[in-house]
């Protein structure tokens, strides 16, 4: 730390996850924004329980302005140039992410892909290339994924207020869907991402069933994600007030009707917490583009 500030580099630029990479006289510096409990890990570590890793994407980096590639997995598959000199370039670089998560589906299940023996039988090599690629979840599943779910309003709300809920085709109340179009569900949403951007708990809000904001994203992201769907249920509620908006504003699907709530909830927090993001998966039943909000 008392060479970096010595040498005079702006660290205060590094963001989540990032880097500075810098050249000052005789030596290299890589510094990076990393998870304080960092130590010694194997790769496997890394990827399941590290979120920032500044400082590896850092040295990655560098090794890869010297012409080290990696394009495939398998140790067999890497590319490491032989040179009697390694030149340098003086220089200050600073590296942010630009996606905050970058997630690869099945690596770590990689084995079942029928032609993963073409590249390598050792799975600790598969964990090793996506960590030098900078894949930050080898999940595959977005944090915040299916938030719906993860409030839990059916155990402070579906007894008193079953019109929070979806209606069922068979007239029935599902307590694991939500009814969207009901005011209470834009009210909620607001108070949750409101309290995550100001840094209080769930239960300042009343979700006392929620020990914390697992699951969302960093600090510049709250999801607004709807419960997953299944053959069985589509999620969709057919409440007087939801088919009412579907006329209104027919599409495929019920794309319009979340975006009422997640639009909502962004322009109202857009002055009060500038520079943060409301986001959501475009996937089944909201998978196009919204033209009923800006």
């Amino acid at each position: 730390q008392d060479a970096v500030k010595k040498a005079n580099l702006p660290i205060e630029k590094i963001q989540k996850d990032g880097f500075l990479r810098a050249v000052v006289g005789n030596d290299i510096y890589i510094v990076g924004d990393d998870d304080k409990k960092y130590g010694k890990q194997n790769f496997q570590h890394i990827h399941f329980f590290l979120h920032n890793k500044g400082t590896l994407n850092g040295a990655y980096d560098f090794l890869e302005s010297l012409g080290v590639l990696w394009p495939i997995p398998g140790k067999a598959n890497e590319y490491i140039p032989k040179k009697k000199v390694l030149k340098v370039a003086k220089s200050i670089k600073v590296d942010n992410p630009v996606f905050s998560e970058r997630n690869a589906v099945g690596i770590h299940s990689f084995k079942r892909f029928p032609d993963a023996k073409e590249y390598t039988t050792n799975p600790q090599e598969v964990f090793n290339w996506a960590v030098r690629l900078r894949i930050s979840n080898i999940r595959g599943i977005a944090s915040g994924s299916h938030t719906e779910q993860f409030l839990q309003l059916d155990k402070i709300w579906f007894k008193k207020y079953p019109e929070r809920f979806q209606l069922m085709k068979n007239n029935k109340r599902n307590p694991r869907y939500s009814c969207w179009s009901n005011p209470a569900i834009k009210e909620i949403w607001l108070k949750a991402a409101d309290a995550y951007f100001s840094g209080k708990s769930p239960a300042s809000i009343g979700l006392t069933h929620v020990k914390s904001w697992r699951g969302q994203n960093g600090f510049n992201e709250f999801m607004i994600d709807a419960m997953d769907h299944g053959s069985r249920n589509d999620g969709r509620c057919h409440c007087k007030d939801c088919k009412l908006f579907r006329k209104n504003n027919p599409n495929s699907d019920d794309t319009e009707l979340y975006w009422q709530t997640i639009g909502f909830v962004a322009q109202q927090l857009e002055k009060k917490h500038p520079g943060k993001y409301i986001t959501t998966l475009i996937y089944p039943p909201k998978s196009n583009y919204p033209k009923t909000i800006k």
